[in-house]
Parts: C-alpha cells; structure tokens; sequence
C-alpha cells in the first residue's frame, strides 16, 4: 500500500519570508575573507579563532534552531552521529579543545547554511558571498605581490602555502555553477565571473600543486555534469582569457617552481600514497577507536621514525581518509562513509514522492560535485575537514537540495463510507450581469448569466 504524502515525508518546517535572513546568508559568506587576516584570527586556547563563527551562530539562532529540523532525516542523523563519534573518540584519546571546536563549527555550518535556505535566491546569495570573499582575498593577495621566491601566500601569517586553495576551491565551484546557470542575473553573473578569475589567477600564483589538481577538478566536474554544448564553448573561452590574465598578472614563479623544480618532488606523491598506508596501519593497532584526531601527527611520526618528512616527531597526514583512519579507527570511518552516502543519495521521504524535478535534479548534481571535489582535495590535506569553506559549500548545496524539495499534493481528506455529503450553502445570483453572490459575500463571475435570469 502506497504511503501517504503525510507520511512519506517528513514535515519541513517554512521559514518566514523577507530578505533579512537572505542579507545574513550572504554576509556570512563574505565573513570568510576574514580568515585570512592575521588582526581577525585570534589565538583562543591555542587554537585561530574563525571569524565566520559569529554570523554563523546568528544563523542558527535567526530561525529559534527551526534550521536543525529542516534537515532530512537520514542526513541529520548520521551528520549528527557523526559529529559524536568524532567528538567520543577525540575524549577517549584525551581532551582537545581544537578538535572538539573544529568539528563542532563543521557542524554548524552546514545545518546553518542548509537549513536557513530556503529557495533558489537564497543559496545564490550565500554562494555569492563565499565567492566574493575569496575573490577579495585573491585580489589583495596579488596585490601585495610575491611573498617569497615560490610566489603568494593569500593566507599568510595564518597559513602555509597550499591553505588558501581549500578555502578557495568550493568557492571556484560554486561561482563556476552560477556563472553558467541560466537563471543567475547578469549582475550576478558578472560578479562570478570576476571572483572565478581572481581565484584563478591566485591559484596558480602559489606553489601548490593540489591546488593546481584542484582547479582541473573543478572544471571538470561542471563540464561533467551534463552541460550543454554552449557551456562547453563558454568554459574553454573562459579558460583561455584566464590562462592570458594570469601569464599577463600572475605570478609565474610559483608554477615555474613547481614544473621546474629538484627531483626530490617528483617522488611526492609516491610519498603521500606510503603516508596514506601507513596511516591506516595506525588505525589497524587500536581499531576501534584510533589514537584521537589530535594525536595522528605524533603517531605518524613515530611510525615513520627516521624519514626526513617527520619534524619534531610529527608528521601530518595530508590525507582525509588516512586521517579519519587513524584518529578514529572503523567507528569513525564506518560513520564519515555512512555520512557521506546519506549526502550523495536522494532522501527516502522524498524518493516516496515520485522522481525529482529537474530543479531538484540540478541541486542533487551540485551536492554530488561538491562532495567529489571534497574526495579529491581531501587526498592532498585532512584540513578540508577542519576549515570552514567545504562545510560552508555543503550547507549552501544541500540547502538548494531542500528549498527544490518536492512537495506532497494537497488532497481533501475523504468522508467515511455512507457519510452523507456536507450541506453545500445556496448562492444567490445578483441582478447584476453575470454576478453570482455567496451568502457570506463573496461575489464570484457567471458568464452564462443574463441579466432578469431567476436566481438559485
């Protein structure tokens, strides 16, 4: 027996409308340019407080924490298993303010984003402020010029060389999806298409080459995403007018460097696959719950003892999964696939509705891309996890999966067997030319109707 609409989805609370909440989404998003700025990030426990934590938690309160529950069942539970078990394992381990803080602000953007959304204008806004803030940042940054002699470092004094493409890779994609989506505003548009170039150039301006994997990445995957042949023709026009800006405004050097340099880096990624392995093998040694997030780097080291790549007795994953391996043994592994398959399938309350629009169809495809690109990057660091722009990129996109929700058909609830029908109230037709009066007075149009015609 087929289940009722009722029944087969859960109730989604509605968000009261205006452009309050929408001005917020957005601000939240442009918030994030203050990551990179050394007078924003302040030292709290050792750790660099995000700026983007105050709007974030304005999100939350600006719907009385309505936003938790507008999240599908299936996601919601496993997001929220997960954020437990990460949290679990961590105490095990012993305390750590910094992992605990991390992952909780991973929490909180995504159901700050996801659940504040509530149409199409809404995520656009929320994805023009992220975009726009890593435009910013791109555009100070090759402003200020080379840092050193490998290039620029848009986040330094906050970060290393290969930090600024993680914050600024979900923001590629996401200004890559509207400048080619038919309806974005031609503003709007052309304020992607400038962010898109900006980061572009940035991008290739340091010396980080899963960045440069990055960019290839993205591109590729909205080419993939079954585009048309003129986003196709649009997408290698825009790569070679930004190929000419950033041989004609970049910083070459960085790309030189990497092309170019000691043959000690030729054998990375050689590398990065034993640093992946050895990575699962700690976790193997306590496989239920792993050494604890904060406790990989000295496990590493003291695993790879001896390598020229640990310093200090530590040595970072520079792996997602080698890190969720490791820190957290199959509990935790088992719940980021579990959590993973919850974001990359359609929700079972929805699938009972009937298949999706091709609205929906076009959300779900960005939430894929989104968590592609969050697999590829996260093969190069674990700090996708852990700074703020990929769960900011998946809250923006499973909130447009929840605004392009189907909804259930609203039907009139049937009377009992044998139940008489209601008693219908007589409408009176007015002397006016095809004027019919309700008894309550409303007043409804005959074109029938003549004028003397006998009312009833």
């Amino acid at each position: 027996m087929a289940r009722s609409g009722r029944s087969a989805s859960a109730h989604i609370p509605e968000l009261s409308k205006g452009r309050g909440r929408r001005r917020l989404l957005f601000l939240t998003g442009l918030s994030l340019a203050l990551s990179a700025s050394t007078l924003a990030r302040v030292e709290v426990s050792g750790l660099l407080f995000q700026p983007v934590v105050v709007p974030a938690v304005l999100l939350l309160v600006a719907t009385g924490g309505r936003c938790v529950s507008r999240i599908p069942r299936r996601i919601n539970g496993t997001l929220i298993a997960f954020v437990l078990v990460f949290s679990a394992v961590t105490l095990v381990a012993g305390f750590s303010f910094g992992e605990l803080a991390k992952i909780a602000l991973f929490w909180l953007l995504i159901v700050g984003f996801a659940g504040n959304i509530d149409d199409a204008e809404d995520a656009r806004a929320a994805a023009l402020g992220f975009a726009l803030s890593m435009g910013l940042v791109s555009l100070h940054a090759l402003a200020l010029g080379q840092s050193d002699e490998k290039g620029i470092n848009p986040f330094a004094g906050v970060s290393n060389d290969n930090g600024f493409s993680v914050y600024a890779l979900p923001a590629l994609l996401l200004a890559g999806h509207y400048l080619l989506d038919k309806d974005t505003p031609q503003r709007q548009r052309i304020i992607f298409t400038a962010c898109a170039g900006a980061i572009l150039v940035a991008t290739f301006s340091t010396p980080n080459r899963s960045g440069f994997v990055g960019v290839i990445a993205v591109v590729l995957l909205l080419v993939a995403r079954g585009r048309s042949a003129r986003d196709v023709v649009a997408l290698t026009v825009l790569g070679m007018v930004m190929y000419w800006g950033f041989m004609t405004f970049g910083d070459t050097s960085a790309l030189d460097f990497e092309l170019h340099g000691d043959e000690k880096k030729q054998s990375d990624f050689d590398s990065r696959r034993e640093l992946l392995q050895g990575a699962v093998e700690v976790g193997m040694e306590q496989p239920l719950a792993g050494v604890g997030p904060q406790n990989v780097p000295e496990a590493l080291g003291s695993h790879f003892a001896g390598s020229d790549q640990v310093v200090k007795g530590r040595l970072e994953p520079h792996n997602v999964i080698g890190y969720v391996a490791a820190g957290g043994g199959f509990s935790l592994f088992l719940i980021s696939v579990a959590l993973a398959l919850a974001l990359w399938r359609r929700p079972a309350e929805w699938v009972a509705l009937g298949p999706p629009a091709e609205d929906e169809k076009s959300a779900r495809g960005l939430l894929r891309i989104v968590l592609l690109l969050f697999i590829i990057r996260g093969m190069f660091t674990h700090e996708v996890l852990t700074t703020p722009s990929f769960p900011i990129a998946i809250g923006i996109a499973l909130g447009l999966n929840i605004a392009c929700r189907p909804r259930p058909a609203r039907t009139a609830e049937p009377h009992a067997l044998g139940a008489a029908e209601p008693e219908r109230a007589p409408i009176r037709r007015s002397p006016a030319f095809g004027r019919l009066t309700h008894p309550r007075g409303l007043v409804a149009y005959d074109p029938w109707a003549r004028p003397g015609d006998p009312v009833g």
